[in-house]
C-alpha cells in the first residue's frame, strides 16, 4: 500500500484530477493536503514532489534546486526556525540540508553502498562506509534541521491520513 507521501507525489504529477463519486482519486489527495494542519509539512511534500518530477525527467539537483516551485516557502520557514535557534550561517545550512533531504544518496557509490570495479570483488564504499547515504551536512545543526523537517512531515502526514479514506475503501 502506498504511503501518504507517495499518494500525494503521484497525485501532484497526475494528468487526471477529476473527482469521481464513490471512488478516491488523485484530486482527493490534493484536497487533503490543502486541508492539513501543517503548512510547513505540506510545503515539504510539494517540494519533494517537485523534485521527484524533475528527477524523473533526468534533472540534476545542483542544476534544478532553485527552480523548485515550493522552495521559497520551505526555505523561508526552515530559515526562520534556524534563526530562532540562533544558528550561524543559517541560509547556507538550510540550502545544504534541503539538498541532502531531497537527494541523500552518496555521490561516490550513487547510493548503492558498494564500489564496483571490473575484475575486482565488490567492496563497501569508503566514502559513505556502506550506508548508501552522504554525510549529513553541518553536523548537529544539520541533524536538528532534519529532525524538524521530519517532525513537520509527520504532522502533515498524520493530518492528511485523517482526511483520506484508505485505498480501496468505497463510501
Amino acid at each position: 500500500m502506498a504511503t501518504i507521501t507517495e499518494r500525494y507525489q503521484s497525485a501532484a504529477n497526475s494528468k487526471d484530477l477529476t473527482a469521481k463519486a464513490g471512488r478516491e482519486g488523485d484530486v482527493d489527495a490534493i484536497v487533503a493536503v490543502a486541508w492539513n494542519r501543517s503548512r510547513v509539512g505540506a510545503a515539504l511534500m510539494r517540494l519533494h514532489s517537485d523534485w521527484d518530477g524533475l528527477a524523473k525527467r533526468g534533472g540534476k539537483l545542483e542544476q534544478t534546486y532553485l527552480q523548485l516551485k515550493a522552495l521559497s516557502e520551505v526555505r523561508g520557514n526552515i530559515l526562520l526556525w534556524a534563526r530562532e535557534r540562533r544558528m550561524e550561517d543559517a541560509g547556507n545550512k538550510v540550502d545544504a540540508v534541503l539538498c541532502w533531504w531531497l537527494e541523500p544518496a552518496c555521490q561516490s557509490c550513487n547510493g548503492t553502498k558498494w564500489i564496483v570495479k571490473e575484475h575486482q570483488p565488490n567492496r563497501p564504499c569508503n566514502v559513505c562506509r556502506g550506508t548508501g547515504e552522504a554525510k549529513i551536512p553541518y553536523g548537529t545543526d544539520g541533524i536538528a534541521m532534519l529532525a524538524y523537517i521530519g517532525s513537520c512531515m509527520h504532522r502533515a502526514q498524520a493530518s492528511i491520513r485523517g482526511k483520506m479514506r484508505p485505498q480501496g475503501v468505497k463510501s
